[in-house]
């Protein structure tokens, strides 16, 4: 990414796209871990 228009604006950029990329790992990892739970469920 060309970062000469404003150090702070990359680095506003930057952390942003670091909050998403956190917050989507962390919604993947809890929708697979209630697919987990319900075929754990249904199975029994």
């Amino acid at each position: 990414m060309a970062c000469f228009v404003s150090h702070s604006w990359c680095r506003k950029i930057s952390d942003f796209s670091k909050t998403l990329i956190i917050n989507w790992k962390g919604t993947i990892e809890k929708e697979l871990f209630l697919i987990t739970i319900n075929h754990f469920i249904i199975n029994i």
